[in-house]
């Protein structure tokens, strides 16, 4: 008579939920690395527009300087004894000259930059630093997620004419 071997070379149970467990991690892994990615570059990309901003209010105050060095020094930059309140600045194209300036007020939540996104604010203080000279700082700011997020750009301005 031949005996019969019934030992099966299958899986078990165990091994199964093992190798289930090592591939839920490792994807859980992946996805957490790629949302982190994701979002530095989401950073990166808002960081690199905000200073695109901020440098085209700097490069438009120049031309305002350009245009009346006086009008700016005298009426538009505080002294520096005085706490200064900031002006909002969500669109330059309609500022074209210092009869169409806005008010020195700081920036309420729906004066957004017009752009694609309509997520950056962009403020800007005037401070008389001397005879002849204007500090400039350019504060354009935004929320990522729970983060706020800003950048500065601070410069000078001088009557060189």
């Amino acid at each position: 008579m031949q005996q019969i071997n019934h030992t099966r070379g299958g899986t078990t149970l165990l091994e199964v939920i093992f190798t289930i467990a090592v591939i839920g991690m490792v994807l859980g892994a992946l996805i957490t690395a790629v949302n982190y990615g994701l979002s530095n570059a989401q950073y990166a990309r808002n960081k690199a527009l905000a200073t695109k901003y901020g440098q085209e209010a700097v490069e438009w105050l120049r031309e305002q300087r350009n245009l009346n060095w006086y009008e700016l020094y005298d009426n538009k930059s505080c002294p520096s004894s005085v706490g200064c309140v900031s002006y909002c600045l969500p669109d330059l194209s309609t500022l074209v000259d210092f009869s169409y300036w806005p008010s020195p007020v700081a920036c309420s939540a729906g004066a957004v930059i017009t752009d694609q996104f309509l997520l950056f604010h962009r403020e800007m203080i005037l401070v008389r630093d001397g005879t002849d000279k204007i500090t400039v700082q350019v504060r354009v700011f935004w929320q990522q997620g729970n983060r706020d997020s800003e950048i500065k750009l601070n410069t000078y301005l001088t009557r060189w004419q």
